[in-house]
């Protein structure tokens, strides 16, 4: 059996490690089910939230804005797309709060700007209108990112991607490499630099203004657990999953604005949410989809989540201040599994995806 040298000066064998792992497992279980409590709407009413949302215009970042403007949330829903950016606000401006007591909040409204949160000059105009209309953000959720489909050798004709366990060629061209490269920097750009920047350029503000500021990423269970067609895109998303949560370590220790009874704000959180195959039509505009043959269709799950079954879960996660959510919850257990019995997991992943 094999066995791990700890630094602690003892050794400790497979059998210890998965029965610690198992008892984490446990407690994990406990904590969520009775510890865990809604500490942070008690510190900051619903009424009383800014909401900055980027992609807020579809899929799971408009279900977001309908959800958020139900609790009468101040919300400013951010897009590309200004029609569809429009469609959202009016949607959102049309639904009554859930709450008697929040129809008397005059300050209540849904805002938008049009922007490129891919580019600093659109992150900075965002932040610009937060700060001269509200002065203050308390939470802001990154929906921004983009999906690669294709096994990554497909990118450079390697491989065929409908018989993806057969090499058809043992040679690949410069530009073919440069392709794969254009790609990848797309998938990094939106799944990972736009998260940083976006942190860059909020997060101050938060601090300073908000006594519960908090940003929360959409990133994807393919961050956590390989699956063959998503090491592009998996890649990427795990990169943006692993900023974030370094860079909550890095702001947890910033002084946060007093609450309005005078006492010492929440530390700064983020949360990261990593659901499933969500319903968004995001496939059909995969980053690599141009390089499929002609009639090429991604493999995968068939169905997926709905955005608004993601848009709650992840308002939960927030309120609870949880640091990472899975979405459907039973991937954390996949994920540790992962740990466990790598060769179950990985086995069904090639299942699931056509590489058996």
């Amino acid at each position: 059996m094999p066995r791990f040298d700890i630094n602690l000066g003892f050794k400790l064998d497979q059998l210890t490690v998965n029965a610690t792992i198992l008892v984490l497992l446990a407690c994990y279980i406990v904590y969520g089910l009775v510890v865990k409590q809604d500490t942070r709407r008690r510190a900051l009413p619903v009424h009383k939230e800014w909401v900055v949302i980027l992609g807020a215009s579809k899929g799971i970042g408009k279900a977001l804005a309908l959800a958020y403007a139900e609790r009468g949330a101040r919300v400013m829903l951010v897009a590309r797309d200004s029609v569809e950016l429009e469609a959202t606000a009016q949607a959102c401006r049309a639904i009554k709060p859930r709450h008697s007591q929040l129809k008397l909040n005059p300050s209540r409204g849904i805002e938008t700007v049009q922007a490129d949160v891919a580019s600093e000059e659109g992150l900075l105009a965002v932040h610009q209108k937060a700060k001269e209309l509200w002065g203050c953000v308390d939470t802001l959720i990154i929906c921004v990112g983009a999906l690669a489909v294709l096994p990554a050798f497909a990118l450079t004709g390697s491989i065929d991607p409908a018989s993806p366990l057969h090499v058809v060629r043992d040679t690949v061209s410069a530009e073919e490499l440069k392709q794969a490269t254009a790609v990848y920097d797309k998938m990094v750009k939106l799944n990972a630099t736009v998260p940083l920047l976006a942190t860059l350029t909020f997060a101050p503000l938060m601090a300073a203004k908000s006594h519960a500021p908090r940003i929360a990423l959409i990133s994807s269970v393919a961050a956590c657990i390989p699956a063959p067609t998503r090491a592009i895109y998996a890649s990427s998303k795990s990169a943006g999953t692993m900023l974030m949560e370094a860079l909550r370590i890095e702001m947890q220790g910033w002084p946060t604005a007093k609450s309005r009874n005078g006492r010492n704000g929440h530390p700064f959180g983020v949360t990261v949410i990593s659901p499933a195959t969500v319903e968004t039509g995001l496939r059909e505009q995969a980053a690599d989809m141009h390089l499929a043959p002609d009639g090429h269709k991604p493999s995968g799950s068939s169905k997926g989540l709905s955005p608004d079954h993601v848009a709650r879960a992840t308002i939960s996660a927030i309120d609870h201040e949880q640091r990472h959510s899975f979405v459907p919850s039973f991937y954390w257990y996949a994920r540790l599994l992962h740990v466990i019995i790598p060769n179950v997991i990985e086995r069904g992943a090639r299942r699931k995806y056509g590489f058996m």
